[in-house]
């Protein structure tokens, strides 16, 4: 016979089939370094085996013919019950009896009280929690009475309870397996329940903990009033506690079992001190990134104890319902989740580090512009959320807020954001009468004055941020202390939400462009949109042009640079070698100054992972390569300036001359507006590094210390986790495995392909891009007017080497 008692290593290599949902679960915490009490996990077989009786499937044959509202008739009732009897009075088999001997004396449990709780294989999944369906039995000792809660186990299945619930959900009583877990009962002080979000009002920013003394049956079993403590998710800090009743709870027998008992004067106290608290929701919050396999934000329904010394988690479910927290005007429709944007900049899986801290730094850019208005959100709005790895955004929030907020169109706000999610539905009743369009109106001149703000203080406040990167830059890191570079985290988590408001605002200023396009479109269709890119070509000092051109005039100084010469022609080739070049290199001096005020860019900068250039310039020395003998920055603004001075020509001969002037001061603020967005998004990326520098610098130590094969792994971790190792709230156990299967599950994760809208749960996708025959290429246009030349399929930014001047790029849209 092969085992049916499991350890919880082999529960977890065995699977949910096996073991069901509460044992699979407590396998993996176990595997990850959570501390989940001894013991371990008895198979499904033995049930089925005992299912297959021929007298007990007589039973079960015959109530599957009683329809679904007479199960609460006497006759139904007498039938579970007979069922019930008839698994207890089989009894395990023999051999089980003896693998169950010899697995509570090496698991140290013979006399030890356990818990015994039922597993079934489809309970506590993502889409059925049974919670509160199924049985556990406590305070249970020696091998005859853990023989009597199995069997007592397997018999809750057929509870009215247990069999109405299935009916409900659609599961037909054959399909269903039952595991038992058995694990040493904890010596709890305290117990209770958390969730990883807010059940009551789907808030997915506040962890909600409820306490009470003694074991948590008072609080599961919901018999009393407990202590509920709420804090915010992101940085841990408590948002209140409320003092339950607790005139109740639950202690072991001495011969066996539970009670529940009157509390005495303990019960006004205050179960947890408000350090326990937070270190309870770090605990937790730690789970919720462990247990949320498929990157899409899963929130977790935990039962925990505390024996006075450690936290001990004993059980963890998938919240199944959660309240779906929106705006009035969008009840009645579905929630648009768009990529939008996110397609450009942040096209690809997020690692564990990144995604923990971008959905959080993201919700709070998004929100932002509302919050400077004085615009009355509802608490807990959720702007962004995760599916397979990659970040949404509440298309139909922004698109109501930005109207309700300032009369600002859907269409015009999905413009903003992408423009391929479909526009919400807005009411006559929701649209208003004069009062309403009076106060959008105001609300708009509330948020130009806002920009408008923001635009004066620009320079200065990058100038002020761009400083405090700077002390990042060439900081001896290793002189702090673990808690210090906590310290240092959170002051730069705290930095770049403070800036929030100054990007958005930033680079808001898109509407002169969008009505300078429009404009130019209306009056010379199919010629406007060529004309209005060719105005705005080279206009303004953009940032990221800059780059570009200060490239080409570096690669320019290589042609009298010998040594230079020498190290670009070298093959193979070797970037990084460039350090190697004498001082006196012009080239290197040039290429070092780029560094020192671009150095915190790289190639899909918003992803933590990815190297700076500063660090890592292999992609910039690549480009100059490619540079090197081409034409000067210098030829290319000549040719954008005559390019801009022919559109200026055709519009004075085509259009009206009282539009003349206007689209003049359109192209000046759309000029001067991408100067201002990207100048900003330089500033918000530049905070990103010392918060990359710290977290290197953390995962240089845990390397050290053999936490970390390299500090790179640092990236699989999530925030919390970091911290709580910095922090020594996880001594790291677990953390190899843990590396490895989010290593794993990362890859796995970037061979999905991505929807380009999720309405409510649902995954859309747009018509697909199809290869034409022979040697054509279907697919969007994204620069205006024509151009002949080779079409050149560059799949990443890293194969940007491959472009040769004249060349038509060709690029995947996802």
């Amino acid at each position: 016979m092969k085992p049916c008692f499991l350890t919880w290593q082999q529960t977890h290599e065995a699977g949910i089939t096996q073991c069901g949902g509460k044992g699979w679960n407590l396998a993996r915490l176990h595997r990850f370094g959570f501390n989940v009490p001894d013991g371990g996990v008895l198979v499904g077989d033995i049930y089925e085996q005992l299912l297959a009786d021929p007298a007990l499937q007589s039973l079960v044959i015959h109530l599957r013919t009683i329809p679904h509202d007479r199960l609460s008739a006497s006759d139904a009732a007498q039938q579970l019950e007979t069922i019930r009897r008839t698994i207890v009075s089989l009894g395990l088999p023999a051999q089980c009896t003896k693998q169950l001997r010899q697995f509570l004396e090496e698991q140290g449990l013979a006399d030890t009280p356990l818990a015994v709780r039922s597993s079934a294989t489809l309970e506590d999944g993502e889409n059925a929690s049974f919670a509160g369906i199924h049985e556990s039995y406590l305070n249970i000792t020696g091998q005859p009475a853990v023989e009597q809660a199995i069997l007592n186990c397997f018999a809750a299945l057929w509870t009215l309870r247990a069999v109405t619930y299935r009916r409900k959900m659609g599961i037909d009583d054959q399909t269903l397996s039952c595991a038992v877990v058995i694990m040493a009962l904890v010596d709890a002080c305290s117990s209770g329940i958390a969730f990883t979000c807010e059940p009551a009002t789907g808030r997915e920013d506040v962890t909600v903990i409820n306490a009470n003394f003694g074991l948590g049956e008072s609080v599961v079993d919901g018999v009393t009033e407990p202590d509920e403590y709420r804090l915010s998710t992101h940085f841990m800090t408590l948002l209140s506690r409320k003092t339950g009743s607790k005139t109740k709870h639950t202690q072991v027998n001495v011969n066996g079992g539970t009670r529940l008992i009157e509390s005495t004067q303990a019960r006004h106290e205050q179960v947890l001190p408000a350090v326990q608290i937070v270190r309870l929701g770090r605990l937790v919050q730690r789970a919720f990134w462990v247990l949320d396999e498929k990157g899409s934000g899963q929130h977790q329904d935990i039962e925990w104890a505390f024996d006075g010394q450690a936290f001990f988690l004993l059980q963890a479910r998938p919240v199944t319902v959660l309240p779906r927290l929106t705006c009035d005007a969008l009840r009645n429709q579905v929630d648009i989740w768009s990529n939008g944007n996110f397609r450009d900049a942040a096209p690809l899986v997020q690692s564990t580090l990144g995604m923990s801290l971008f959905s959080h730094q993201v919700d709070v850019i998004l929100r932002a512009p509302f919050e400077s208005i004085g615009y009355p959100l509802p608490a807990g709005l959720c702007f962004i959320k995760s599916f397979q790895g990659r970040p949404y955004c509440n298309s139909s929030l922004m698109q109501w807020l930005y109207f309700d907020s300032t009369g600002f169109l859907p269409a015009a706000t999905n413009r903003s954001m992408g423009g391929h999610q479909q526009e919400i539905e807005i009411d006559a009743k929701d649209r208003g009468g004069l009062g309403k369009k009076l106060r959008r109106g105001w609300g708009t001149v509330k948020l130009m004055r806002e920009m408008n703000r923001h635009k004066k203080k620009a320079e200065a406040g990058i100038a002020k941020e761009t400083a405090f990167a700077n002390t990042f830059i060439h900081a001896d890191l290793t002189a702090l202390s673990d808690e210090e570079l906590v310290s240092k985290l959170q002051l730069c988590d705290q930095r770049i939400e403070a800036y929030a408001l100054p990007f958005i605002m930033l680079t808001a200023r898109s509407g002169s462009a969008i009505m300078l396009f429009d404009l130019l479109e209306k009056h010379l269709p199919d010629k406007g949109t060529a004309l209005a890119s060719a105005l705005l070509a080279g206009a303004g000092d953009i940032t990221s042009a800059d780059h570009g051109y200060r490239l080409q005039d570096i690669a320019a100084l290589v042609e009298a640079d010998s040594a230079a010469q020498t190290f670009f022609n070298a093959e193979p080739f070797s970037a990084d070698k460039w350090r190697n070049l004498p001082e006196s290199s012009s080239f290197k001096q040039a290429f070092q100054a780029f560094l020192n005020e671009y150095g915190h860019r790289a190639v899909y900068e918003v992803y933590l992972d990815n190297p700076r250039w500063r660090e890592k310039p292999d992609y910039l020395l690549n480009v100059i390569r490619q540079h090197i003998g081409g034409p000067s920055s210098s030829t290319l603004k000549a040719k954008q300036k005559q390019k801009a001075e022919r559109a200026r020509q055709t519009l004075k001969k085509e259009l009206p001359f009282y539009l003349h002037a206007f689209i003049s001061l359109l192209v000046k603020q759309a000029a001067s507006g991408a100067a201002s967005k990207e100048m900003a998004k330089s500033t918000y990326i530049r905070l990103f590094e010392p918060m990359r520098l710290l977290f290197l610098e953390a995962g240089r130590r845990f390397e050290s210390r053999g936490l970390l094969q390299n500090s790179d792994e640092i990236f699989h971790c999530a925030y919390i986790e970091v911290t709580s190792l910095l922090t020594g709230e996880w001594n790291g156990k677990g953390i190899q495995a843990l590396i490895e299967f989010r290593h794993k599950n990362k890859a796995a994760l970037e061979k999905l392909s991505p929807p380009d809208l999720v309405l409510g749960e649902q995954p859309h996708y747009l018509t697909p891009v199809t290869t034409g025959s022979g040697n054509e290429l279907a697919g969007m246009g994204v620069a205006a007017g024509y151009a002949e030349g080779c079409a050149r399929l560059i799949r990443t930014p890293e194969q940007g080497s491959r472009l040769n001047p004249g060349d038509v790029l060709v690029a995947p849209l996802h």
